[in-house]
């Protein structure tokens, strides 16, 4: 007899239940939206533009140590606020500025079209430029490993 796999047979019963209160209802023009491509742009052309001009948060700007740690979370997330417990015991122990990114902020949005976070937490060191340095793997990280991977 063939098996379905799971996640095939949990559709229709997510369907079927509808959205819940942490899962807002999402018409199907916003759906396409969300999940067509953006259009990637050069960081150059976009730190030269100001933020007001573009109507959204101009992307990650270099700290003058030559980079950031960008921390993509979602602040209501216990997963999200475990990560952050971690990065502030780190402190003054991390070399760069660590710049949080909240999902739940509209104005975040092209940062994570940019970057292309797709689960939380995560991790993201990035140079002066903006350009991604180093990406941890999508979840808790260790005080140890954030520290091995900034030297």
């Amino acid at each position: 007899m063939y098996k379905l796999p799971v996640s095939f047979l949990t559709l229709p019963l997510l369907l079927a239940c509808g959205p819940t209160e942490s899962q807002p209802t999402v018409s199907a023009a916003q759906a396409a939206v969300a999940t067509s491509a953006p259009t990637p742009q050069p960081a150059e052309a976009a730190l030269d533009r100001p933020a007001e001009d573009a109507g959204v948060q101009a992307p990650v700007a270099a700290t003058a140590q030559g980079g950031e740690l960008l921390f993509f979370l979602n602040p209501k997330g216990r997963p999200c606020q475990m990560q952050q417990a971690i990065i502030a015991q780190l402190g003054d122990d991390l070399p760069m500025t660590v710049r949080e990114v909240s999902v739940l902020d509209d104005a975040n949005r092209p940062s994570l079209y940019q970057y292309g976070v797709r689960s939380l937490p995560a991790l993201i060191l990035v140079d002066a430029a903006g350009k991604e340095v180093h990406r941890f793997t999508p979840g808790i990280q260790p005080a140890d490993t954030i520290l091995a991977a900034l030297d």
